[in-house]
């Protein structure tokens, strides 16, 4: 919250803004849910056309985007805004519970059968957004989404900072991903 204020992010504003339009808030909604579709309908499109280069890469920054993500959710486990202002009952605030019983320390462990997202700082959805291999004119509909899908602070519940974090990440990732390239040739 802090940061957001020192950069002069009033997400309590936008966040009633946005749940003051109702088609504003189900686009966001719709466009951050869309992540897992986009993925199934990405790797399958890109196999069957024979883009391998394209998904290779795709699962590669995937995989390192996680690599990056998680640990830093964990060195920087943000509360999200959601609690923060108290707006919980005004949200699909499924994970909420969980995050809380993790920091009080009642639940000592994270079942993966029944793993519900966590992570707030840095945000996983604003790096996914960034690494698709779109060639060109074939996904317009994915650049549309994950732009909204990126947008959307009030539907996974993120800080803008939590946003620019995420974005962060990619060009780390990719960087990673090059150099990873490099010794294997």
């Amino acid at each position: 919250m802090a940061a957001d204020t020192a950069i002069g992010f009033d997400w309590l504003s936008f966040f009633n803004w946005v749940k003051a339009r109702p088609a504003i808030d189900l686009t966001f909604a719709i466009a951050y849910d869309s992540a897992i579709v986009q993925i199934a309908v990405l790797l399958v499109v890109l196999n069957v056309t024979g883009r391998l280069d394209r998904a290779r890469e795709f699962i590669w920054l995937l995989v390192l985007t996680i690599f990056i993500t998680v640990p830093l959710s964990g060195i920087f486990p943000a509360e999200c805004p959601w609690s923060y202002f108290g707006v919980e009952d005004r949200v699909d605030a499924y994970h909420l519970a969980d995050f809380t019983a993790l920091r009080s320390g009642q639940m000592p462990q994270i079942s993966l059968a029944n793993a519900k997202g966590l992570i707030t700082f840095p945000s996983f959805h604003a790096s996914l957004g960034l690494i698709w291999p779109m060639p060109a004119g074939v996904f317009p509909i994915f650049v549309v989404l994950n732009a909204v899908m990126i947008s959307a602070l009030t539907s996974g519940g993120h800080y803008l900072v939590d946003i620019i974090a995420g974005l962060a990440i990619v060009p780390a990732a990719v960087l990673w991903l090059t150099r990873l390239r490099l010794m294997t040739r």
